[in-house]
């Protein structure tokens, strides 16, 4: 439609139509991203190759790729790690698994919320958690999230779509980082996506 009628539109649907084909995109780049990392965990694909991991810079640079998706629903997003907060593991798992969960939240959360990322020391682990002002989740639907037999996904608070595999996944890269992974949510007032990771080389 834009190409056919582009000399008879007003700037103005001209501008939304370039949004609207801006985000479509975006969602099937995101999409098909998932499914990609999805398919090669799959297969043995994807190398195990542990190092040290300033979960600040980490979260930092995710945090930079997803600012216009912030602002695009004038969503607060906030990076609260410590500088000194460090993790051993994947830093390409762990940056799929944080981008993700931002990405969650972000899709969650209506126009005008906020989204936190924090991180603390736990011992010998680091626990990190992806907080939002969100729609919340059920109790009965908790449970179906990082399940790959109930594929459940549902229409973000403006109609983002999604494949279900994004939690999945985040899942098995924390697993796989000897790390646990575990949601606390309630309906209408957000949730709390938290994670731990190992600071030392684990046997």
């Amino acid at each position: 439609m834009l190409v056919h009628y582009f000399e008879e539109l007003e700037q103005e649907q001209i501008k939304e139509f370039i949004e609207e084909i801006n985000l479509a995109s975006r969602q099937a780049f995101n999409l098909l991203g998932n499914l990609l990392e999805w398919a090669r965990s799959q297969t043995g694909r994807i190398l195990y190759s542990p190092e040290k991991i300033s979960m600040d810079e980490i979260v930092q640079k995710n945090k930079d790729l997803l600012e216009q998706n912030a602002k695009e629903k004038n969503i607060h997003l906030a990076n609260d790690v410590e500088p000194d907060t460090f993790v051993y593991a994947d830093k390409d798992m762990i940056a799929t698994v944080i981008r993700n969960l931002m990405t969650n939240a972000l899709k969650y959360t209506p126009y005008g919320g906020k989204v936190t990322i924090t991180s603390k020391n736990a011992g010998d682990f680091t626990e990190t958690w992806i907080s939002d002002t969100g729609i919340g989740i059920g109790e009965e639907d908790m449970d179906k999230l990082f399940r790959i037999d109930t594929k459940y996904s549902t229409l973000g608070t403006a109609n983002e779509r999604g494949t279900g595999l994004g939690l999945i996944l985040c899942k098995e890269f924390i697993k796989g980082n000897h790390g646990k992974i575990w949601v606390k949510s309630e309906v209408g007032k957000g949730s709390d996506f938290k994670f731990t990771l190992p600071k030392q080389i684990q046997e």
